[in-house]
């Protein structure tokens, strides 16, 4: 799009434009049209009504449609790719269509300022992510051997036999994976039901497996930002590990980049938290060198994620293209049992990946936070040669979400920490909604003239005045009650004091375990103690908030 290169398509991708070239040649030539460039909204919207209205699927021999079965809606988007890929070549084509069929059909071909994809809203995501690492870390547990005895059970039939798997008739591989199956042990549960592998149908346990493959994705995808060009260039020793000053393990995937590349692609690196025993990319990867180790051999691939797995080795094994699966994810979510009007995309998940990094403090699952902020402090901290887009989506986010905090912090007539105290105490023009257009006036002029930024964490916001920064900006202080309760910066909202009662109680826990293990001395109680009134002090800024003291 624009002068951005587009990435070659692969030769099965090619094939596939082709025959939906030849179906919309097809449809031209009896409605009388010669040129592409004769293609323009009206004749899209025809074409694209004809398409959602006819009966049967294509048959290249017959050179016509058979059966009854009108097509689902990814069906027909994807043949119109066909015309959105003539329109994106438009300057190396001499005929293309007049019109790019956007999924809404707002914009005229050639426009660049194509619709902006939102991100997930935050319950739905929520829900996705916790179901998906459900699957990479139960769920995977009972599946993945499951799989590998199933595949070892193929394999030595194959040599006693001297006949190939993948060459057999679908009933000869049932009958071959029956009993194995039968002899598989665990049971999974999803959406509510328990499923026994034993007794599971064949087609059942090749479902759940293509499913966890499924988990996989949406957990890499998800929780690293990275295009599906570049999840599906990720090979199976794509896990590098550094050490960051500070002696903390960094995890990152490498893989390749396309869309902004200088040329064809270039090596690129794709930070992926903290790497600790139960760092979720680290997990789902694991995952799928495993479950999907038998198809590699079988066709001399060395991608990570791979497609036709669903009868564990019946079909040539290929590298996931991103249509495949923006299908399969929304498949997995009617799956598992997610009721959500959302339909899933890998942009979807690049969108709200720079979303949870800029705003992990608002998130309410542990494990998501964790990760998150991991991931911020990572691409913060000297995190150079990597995808620019996605540090400026994260970059973007970050910018809104000052926006907003701002907007919040004028506007309040409660808050705690030393300045935000001082706020408090000059923000009367700014509050309620007769403040509200002096409010963004404000918000506007403190954003262009100013170069400090508003910090976001668990326990508050901080204007970073490196002078009277108490954490001396360094973020591995930043947002500890230790540190941050008597800085001059802190500004707390009553969303915040949930947080802070959490970390008082697990203060007081701390002073009592380390008083019964017998390691408890005079310095300590005196340093406990002045954390303790610090978290206290913050606390009592609030109405109904009474603590009692040390």
């Amino acid at each position: 799009i624009g002068t951005e290169p587009l990435r070659r398509l692969k030769p099965s991708s090619l094939t596939a434009e082709s025959k939906y070239l030849l179906q919309i040649a097809d449809w031209m030539r009896a409605h009388g049209l010669t040129r592409f460039s004769q293609m323009g909204q009206h004749e899209i919207d025809a074409l694209r009504s004809a398409l959602r209205s006819r009966r049967g699927s294509w048959n290249p021999q017959a050179g016509r449609f058979i059966g009854s079965r009108t097509p689902k809606e990814h069906t027909v988007e994807a043949i119109l790719n066909a015309i959105r890929s003539m329109v994106m070549l438009r300057s190396a084509l001499d005929d293309t269509p007049a019109w790019h069929p956007g999924f809404d059909d707002d914009r005229k071909a050639g426009t660049p300022d194509y619709k902006e994809i939102p991100a997930l809203p935050d319950a739905v995501a929520h829900s996705v992510y916790a179901e998906a690492l459900r699957w990479v870390t139960e769920i995977s547990v009972v599946l993945l051997p499951a799989k590998l005895a199933i595949v070892h059970g193929i394999v030595q039939r194959e040599r006693r036999s001297g006949r190939l798997y993948a060459k057999l008739s679908s009933s000869s591989r049932k009958e071959w994976k029956g009993p194995l199956i039968a002899g598989c042990r665990g049971c999974v549960t999803v959406a509510g039901r328990d499923i026994s592998l034993d007794t599971a149908p064949t087609r059942l346990v090749s479902r759940l497996v293509h499913m966890l493959e499924t988990a996989c994705y949406i957990v890499v995808a998800g929780f690293t930002g990275m295009r599906v060009s570049e999840l599906s260039s990720l090979t199976v020793d794509c896990l590098e590990v550094d050490r960051a000053a500070t002696g903390a393990a960094r995890l990152f995937l490498a893989s390749k980049l396309y869309k902004t590349a200088s040329e064809a692609w270039q090596p690129m690196r794709w930070v992926a938290g903290y790497d600790v025993p139960d760092n979720p990319v680290r997990l789902a990867v694991e995952v799928m060198i495993s479950i999907a180790q038998y198809e590699r051999e079988q066709s001399g691939l060395a991608a990570l994620f791979v497609a036709n797995q669903f009868g564990l080795g019946q079909k040539v094994a290929t590298s996931v293209t991103g249509l495949a699966m923006n299908v399969r994810m929304n498949q997995w979510l009617t799956f598992v049992g997610i009721e959500t009007s959302w339909q899933l995309s890998n942009h979807q998940l690049r969108k709200t990946f720079a979303r949870f990094t800029a705003r992990n403090h608002r998130m309410a699952l542990l494990a998501l936070k964790r990760h998150f902020k991991h991931v911020s402090l990572a691409m913060t901290s000297r995190y150079a040669g990597t995808d620019s887009d996605l540090l400026q989506l994260v970059s973007d986010e970050r910018a809104l979400e000052a926006r907003e905090a701002l907007g919040d912090l004028l506007g309040s007539e409660f808050l705690g920490g030393k300045m935000g105290l001082q706020i408090v105490k000059h923000n009367q023009q700014f509050r309620g909604v007769a403040g509200t257009d002096a409010r963004g006036r404000y918000v506007d002029l403190f954003l262009q003239n100013t170069d400090v930024p508003l910090l976001s964490t668990d326990i508050g916001f901080c204007f970073a005045f490196p002078d009277t920064a108490a954490c001396k900006l360094d973020g591995a202080r930043q947002g500890t009650t230790g540190v941050c309760g008597d800085c001059s910066n802190l500004i707390v909202m009553q969303r915040h004091v949930p947080e802070w009662k959490r970390r008082l109680v697990d203060h007081d826990q701390f002073r009592t375990q380390m008083v019964d293990a017998g390691v408890w001395s005079e310095v300590r109680e005196a340093s406990w103690k002045r954390q303790r009134d610090d978290i206290c002090k913050v606390l009592a800024m609030f109405p109904g908030d009474t603590v009692v003291t040390a």
